[in-house]
């Protein structure tokens, strides 16, 4: 079997996580759960893939259109949004927003009732400056420019 990537090893981790951890209101997870993805770019399909390949279950999957979610299925529950876009699509008040592989991205949780979460996937530094020394060996300071969290958070 191919190895995973590590993107998409983690996504499913974390949301399964979640699931052990009793976040999920019922047991009967397979019409309760959508998944919507921001593109049919290779990361977010790939993480999709992982995910579902872990959860075992039928999943909802919804695409983007226009920056708009199509219709979700009335028994949604809890929406998986993967990408930035995604993630700032507008959901109903009563699901639960558990989003990933969207840097730069941070909803409000009180515009979803304290009931979204953020699967954050950054690498570590280490492992960051490993995957740059291969792509530029001689490679000894790197300059980093960043936003603090208080200026990217995003009402959503």
């Amino acid at each position: 079997m191919k190895r995973l990537e590590p993107y998409r090893t983690g996504v499913f981790r974390w949301i399964l996580m979640f699931v052990l951890l009793g976040v999920f209101p019922s047991p009967s997870l397979a019409q309760e759960l959508t998944v919507v993805l921001s593109s049919n770019l290779s990361p977010y399909v790939e993480a999709f893939e992982g995910f579902r390949m872990a959860w075992d279950r039928p999943i909802h999957r919804v695409d983007l259109v226009d920056g708009q979610v199509p219709n979700l299925p009335s028994e949604t529950r809890i929406v998986v949004p993967f990408g930035g876009q995604a993630a700032l699509a507008s959901y109903p008040s009563d699901v639960v927003v558990i989003y990933c592989l969207s840097p730069g991205v941070t909803l409000k949780s009180r515009a979803h009732r304290n009931r979204a979460v953020k699967i954050a996937m950054t690498p570590s530094a280490t492992e960051t400056m490993k995957r740059l020394k291969v792509v530029q060996p001689t490679l000894r300071r790197l300059g980093v420019f960043w936003v603090s969290d208080s200026q990217s958070v995003v009402s959503g």
